[in-house]
């Protein structure tokens, strides 16, 4: 049994006391974000993997890293120091088709042939902060929050 039956299943069982309602509903959250990072990292690795065979390919030795990767990097370490975006995983997140808005890490425009990832935390009721990042630089962002002590 995969992971997306059993949150499909959750929604099908009968739940009366409202606090068995909120812990289902924040499992089904939880996987919803766990599906996305698993995107996400899916397609940090598969660039770096790309990356990898070219360089090797061009004669390298792969034990470089690459420099697109660096670059990203980089630059999510700077928008976390400058305050731009948050150390903490956020509440929700959402895969789509980009839409031309900029992305918050290296302040590129996402179009639509690419992955927009974006990222909300809801912090309190009224206040929603909304994040949009590229697939790669939201795998960087993932791994240099983790360099701030983000969890």
């Amino acid at each position: 049994m995969d992971l997306t039956t059993v949150t499909a299943g959750l929604h099908l069982v009968r739940i009366d006391a409202p606090s068995a309602r909120r812990r289902a509903d924040a499992l089904c959250q939880h996987a919803a974000r766990a599906r996305a990072r698993t995107a996400t990292l899916c397609a940090v690795y598969q660039t770096r993997q790309r990356t990898r065979s070219f360089a090797l390919a061009a004669g390298s030795h792969g034990n470089e890293r690459p420099p697109a990767v660096d670059a990203r990097g980089t630059f999510a370490r700077a928008a976390i120091a400058a305050g731009r975006i948050p150390t903490s995983a956020g509440n929700y997140m959402r895969v789509s088709r980009g839409t031309g808005v900029r992305c918050t890490i290296c302040r590129e425009l996402i179009s639509r042939e690419q992955t927009d990832m974006t990222i909300e935390f809801a912090h309190t009721a009224p206040r929603v902060e909304v994040f949009h990042l590229h697939a790669n630089c939201c795998g960087a962002w993932d791994f240099a929050r983790m360099e701030f002590g983000g969890g």
